[in-house]
């Protein structure tokens, strides 16, 4: 199994207290690849540093996301832009959810689902077609 995956799935498998962070480990854990759009890591660099986390642990929880071939890093490339940027003129999204368009755009290149917890993510990619693996919040 392959997937892409959103920055709060990456959140939820690194705080272990939170609520989906067993099914998340568990779905990466069956995974053959996970994909890794290289907007999610930063934004997930982000939101550890928001969460209070130590520099310390933000870069060895990095470290170890990058040293593990189980998750590919993608680029961003000018064609997930164009396509984002399609996907937000045509639907009428705000451009403060533009980073989510290029997640949603390098899954439809890649024709491969994303697991998501984000419930305005999962309308969208309904919308385009775009298969989701997880869909709803507790």
């Amino acid at each position: 199994m392959e997937f892409i995956v959103d920055t709060n799935v990456l959140v939820y498998d690194t705080i272990e207290d939170s609520d989906f962070h067993e099914e998340v480990k568990l779905l990466l854990s069956k995974a053959s690849f996970v994909l890794i759009p290289s907007i999610v890591l930063i934004e997930y660099i982000l939101v550890l540093k928001k969460l209070g986390l130590s520099d310390k642990f933000i870069a060895k929880r990095l470290n170890e996301l990058l040293e593990d071939n189980k998750f590919i890093i993608v680029p961003i490339k000018r064609k997930n832009f164009k396509e984002a940027l399609k996907i937000v003129k045509d639907n009428g999204i705000p451009f403060k959810e533009f980073n989510d368009k290029l997640i949603l755009s390098i899954a439809k290149e890649l024709n491969l689902p994303i697991l998501t917890y984000d419930k305005e993510l999962i309308e969208v990619c309904s919308r385009e077609g775009v298969k989701i693996l997880k869909c709803e919040r507790k």
